[in-house]
């Protein structure tokens, strides 16, 4: 089935999610058989990367290179077939935490001379990067002109993010063993501020990670009490109202993942990179399939 249930760890059956986890359970090379109806050539629309082209791992470590989908996955894009990938994940790199982006993690496993049939829609879906004949990146255009965050509001985020993540961080540090109570199996860490930066050093995405919540799959809250991450998110939109009334009809922000919360410009995201791809490809809704 081409239904997604969106979780990696009841995954709906049938669906591509629920077909990697067993893949991968199973230790062992393994075939995922698809039986989707219709004629093909389609568009392919994948979500993740994690738990769609590789093994979930909520710390997105995981690369393309070690996946059982590597194969038919570059064979997909070397006999012409369109995908797009459309991810919460930045595209490049962040230097300041080490932390890997889809360019590090899956582009750089396929071989240029496939490249040029993958769109990506990153940080979101608010960046959009495709590939010439030569597999080289193409970044410039009206989209991502549309869809960057301008300078000054960036730095408000990261000023209002730092002063929410101290709080938190302070109240950690008060009573570590109450925290990791109610998170066993969480390894704490001072919370860190990414932005998803362009080679022009433009922001599209300004995130927030390694905040425990009521995503991992042990936690010991009280009925009604706030994840940390939810302690987080609720202080830190305050202190956004605070600053403007308007700043958040311009921007929005949302728990995303496991542990992180991302920022990005209002009326844009995953469904409006959909939309354009298929409006810009004059790709009929029906001749794309969604994957993950």
């Amino acid at each position: 089935t081409t239904n997604d249930n969106g979780d990696n760890l009841h995954p709906l059956a049938g669906s591509l999610r629920a077909a990697i986890k067993a893949a991968n359970a199973a230790g062992a090379p393994a075939r995922i058989r698809f039986n989707l109806a219709g004629a093909c050539p389609r568009v392919i629309v994948l979500g993740g990367p994690d738990g769609v082209l590789m093994p979930y791992d909520k710390f997105r470590k995981g690369t393309l290179e070690e996946s059982y989908m590597r194969s038919p996955f570059v064979e997909l894009l070397k006999k012409g077939q369109k995908i797009v990938l459309i991810s919460n994940l930045r595209y490049y790199d962040d230097p300041s935490t080490g932390d890997k982006g889809i360019y590090s993690r899956v582009v750089k496993y396929i071989p240029s001379e496939a490249r040029d049939n993958l769109t990506i829609y990153a940080s979101s879906g608010t960046f959009k990067v495709k590939f010439n004949e030569e597999g080289l990146e193409q970044t410039e255009g009206t989209y991502n002109n549309s869809t960057y965050i301008r300078e000054a509001d960036v730095a408000v985020m990261k000023n209002k993010a730092a002063e929410a993540i101290e709080r938190y961080w302070h109240n950690y540090e008060a009573d570590k063993s109450a925290w990791r109570n109610k998170y066993p199996n969480f390894p704490f860490r001072k919370p860190e501020i990414v932005l998803h930066k362009d080679k022009q050093e433009r922001v599209y995405g300004v995130s927030i990670l390694y905040l425990p919540s009521k995503k991992l799959e042990v936690f010991n809250l009280k009925n009604g009490e706030l994840s940390g991450r939810e302690w987080v998110f609720e202080m830190l939109k305050t202190k956004l109202d605070a600053h403007h009334s308007l700043f958040l009809k311009e921007y929005t922000m949302r728990e995303s993942g496991v542990t992180s919360i991302d920022m990005r410009r209002r009326f844009t995201g995953k469904e409006r990179a959909l939309v354009h791809y298929l409006v810009v490809n004059q790709v009929s809704p029906q001749d794309a399939v969604l994957l993950g």
